[in-house]
């Protein structure tokens, strides 16, 4: 499925039609051409006309929000801007295939059907380097596909070259053989490390380690997927020497900012920060703001709330010794994912 939109008809009168290049390159209204700039992720910067005389300009926050823009008088309408996506009212909202996005929420509206494993996530909460034309991107899972596939082909190839060198037929082919295999061996461990760093990022990094040191004494350089790059073996990297549970709260804008800034779980109020386990927006319905999920090690925990799912994290400020001794500083949280708001 491409995300690309190539014309817009009014009954069978083609209103506008649109051209790439690498990105967008130019919007014809009618036989009237507008030549469009773009930025890394395909967001139209600046339309001209024929005599390359500016006619829009724009600027845009992160995650997509116009932050600023310029119309020259009678400059026609672009409805193709951030990411080169369709917008739907002017910059706020996009549509890339065939889901919607919210430049003022920072999510897709609907959940991913693709199976990413990113329910509302856009572009893999990288934005500034990543675009989702589809509404199912997820780096990691290239990054899997990549590494699952170079095994197979590294495993393959050497096979072949061990074959065609015990034979007179193929015996000539058989270095170019072994030269494939050991590229595709070289992507495998690459696509391997980047993906056992994601881990790493996320906790601890003995699972990363042992690996790497397996595998550059090349026990299991051209054997497939390294333990880090599927999705179990990053959670065992991730989890290695800590063990982490995810949990999911509403909170403000403000607290989640402090949160991803500080790396920590933010003290709420009488020293309690109320969660919930396991994660789900509609758990707690009145919930306003933001809604993040995130990891947190299961010692923190404790039940409260009244309510079988929720569970509180005591801080230094509790003032309370019903939890046991208080901590002298609120729990590290990882892995912190904005689902959604309201």
């Amino acid at each position: 499925m491409s995300g690309q939109l190539v014309g817009e008809r009014n009954g069978s009168t083609v209103v506008r039609s649109y051209v790439y290049g690498r990105e967008l390159a130019a919007m014809y209204a009618g036989s009237t051409p507008q030549y469009l700039s773009t930025d890394e992720v395909g967001s139209v910067t600046v339309s001209r006309n024929a005599s390359a005389t500016p006619q829009r300009t724009f600027t845009y926050e992160t995650y997509g929000k116009i932050k600023a823009q310029t119309a020259a008088s009678g400059a026609p309408a672009l409805p193709v801007m951030y990411a080169g996506g369709l917008t739907l009212d002017q910059g706020t909202s996009y549509q890339f295939g065939v889901r919607r996005y919210s430049s003022a929420n920072l999510t897709f509206n609907t959940v991913d059907q693709g199976g990413t494993g990113e329910a509302y996530s856009y572009a893999s909460g990288n934005p500034i380097q990543l675009a989702d034309p589809t509404g199912l991107f997820s780096w990691s899972n290239f990054l899997q596909d990549v590494n699952q596939i170079s095994g197979y082909v590294a495993s393959g190839a050497q096979i072949v070259a061990m074959g065609c060198a015990a034979t007179i037929v193929c015996a000539p082919a058989a270095p170019f053989i072994e030269g494939v295999a050991g590229v595709g061996a070289a992507v495998n461990l690459g696509s391997g490390v980047i993906l056992g760093a994601q881990a790493c990022a996320k906790g601890s990094c003995s699972g990363l380690i042992a690996d790497l040191a397996f595998s550059l004494v090349g026990a299991r350089f051209a054997s497939g997927k390294l333990p880090g790059a599927s999705g179990a073996g990053a959670g065992t990297a991730a989890n290695a020497g800590d063990d982490l549970t995810r949990v999911g709260r509403w909170m403000s804008r403000a607290e989640y900012d402090q949160m991803v800034n500080s790396g920590r779980v933010i003290e709420g109020g009488g020293g309690r920060t109320f969660v919930v386990r396991p994660p789900n927006p509609e758990t707690y319905k009145p919930g306003k703001g933001v809604y993040a999920e995130f990891d947190v090690p299961k010692g923190s925990l404790h039940p409260g709330g009244g309510h079988p799912h929720y569970a509180v994290i005591p801080g230094p400020n509790a003032g309370t010794t019903r939890f046991g001794p208080l901590p002298n500083q609120m729990p590290r949280a990882t892995c912190i994912e904005l689902v959604c708001r309201r």
